[in-house]
């Protein structure tokens, strides 16, 4: 059945490329790879969207365009190390009401230096209901562990908002399986790509008093809005999001950390980063500097060139960031 069409939006979150050319599937998928894993309960039904976090939530993004498309949204798996020992039929619901309950969750009311007038929302999402579900009965066949819930829908809807879809198991057909307490629900956020995401060569310093450490990693900035992308903080993995507004990084978020943003000076509240492990290198020296690294991005080179910093177990501007980051990103397709 297809629902009506409501205007989108979108955040959060890490995800491949894809060709938006028939049956498509998010190679984060393959195979069940960012199921959640629910550990040896054999006979367990679970919602896997989400690896790395008790949230059940991923985002994902596609190459614009004006055609139905069908991809493979949702993971369904039967968890632990055994094969599904018959066809399993789960049938899956969406549910409006699950974002509700995600946006609630994700709030950011504590007023601080570096947010004086906090907004209420990290992220907030709104439905996206111009989507039609393929396969409401999702089967995981025998000899196999996970299946997917697909949906069609035309990426160019997507253009403009924060949009997600929550998704619920409903039932399953056949007899002695148990629907997950913790994964039989989700959220998807889904969103058109905008011309920032992709794979990034990323290099730089990462400042900790007692652990600094060199950065050299691929990384990966996703869409999260029309002007807005999604990254992870140094070599944590921590996601942050931030808006590009005339070639400026700016509008940092992120709910990782207790004091996180972007920084205009180096070392500005003075801690003391002289351990040995920071390799002789200072914030502000000829090679790490707010002049270098002045969270701008440069589309010839297509490169980013970001600072930022973070503390936790205090709500502080950043006068008061321990750890300072300093990163080149490079595009790299």
């Amino acid at each position: 059945m297809k629902h009506p069409s409501i205007k989108p939006v979108l955040f959060f979150l890490f995800i491949s490329s894809l060709t938006i050319t028939g049956c498509l599937k998010d190679s984060a998928y393959d195979s069940a790879a960012v199921q959640s894993g629910l550990g040896s309960t054999v006979k367990v039904i679970s919602l896997g969207l989400n690896v790395s976090s008790s949230v059940n939530f991923v985002a994902l993004s596609y190459n614009n365009s004006s055609a139905d498309t069908v991809v493979d949204l949702v993971p369904v798996e039967l968890g632990g190390p055994v094969a599904a020992p018959q066809d399993i039929h789960v049938t899956l619901v969406s549910d409006s009401t699950l974002i509700d309950a995600y946006n609630a969750a994700n709030t950011d009311t504590t007023v601080s230096p570096e947010n004086p007038n906090p907004s209420g929302k990290i992220t907030h999402y709104v439905p996206f209901n111009n989507f039609t579900i393929v396969n409401p009965v999702v089967t995981i066949s025998k000899g196999t562990r996970a299946a997917f819930l697909q949906i069609k829908f035309v990426p160019g809807d997507l253009i403009g908002a924060a949009s997600a879809i929550g998704f619920a198991v409903k039932s399953i057909a056949e007899t002695g399986y148990t629907i997950s307490g913790n994964f039989s629900t989700g959220v998807v956020a889904l969103t058109a790509k905008n011309e920032w995401e992709g794979d990034y060569q990323v290099t730089g310093w990462f400042f900790h008093p007692s652990a600094g450490r060199a950065i050299s990693a691929v990384k990966h900035l996703s869409t999260t809005g029309a002007t807005s992308l999604q990254g992870t903080a140094a070599d944590l993995g921590t996601p942050f999001l931030f808006d590009v507004i005339g070639n400026q990084a700016t509008n940092w978020t992120s709910s990782g950390f207790t004091s996180s943003g972007f920084m205009d000076a180096d070392n500005p509240g003075g801690t003391n980063f002289s351990d040995p492990s920071n390799g002789g290198n200072l914030p502000g020296d000829a090679h790490f500097n707010s002049t270098i690294y002045n969270n701008t991005y440069d589309p010839a080179t297509k490169t980013f060139y970001l600072h930022y910093g973070y503390v936790n177990g205090a709500s502080v501007g950043e006068n008061g960031y321990t750890r300072q980051i300093y990163e080149k990103w490079v595009r790299i397709n």
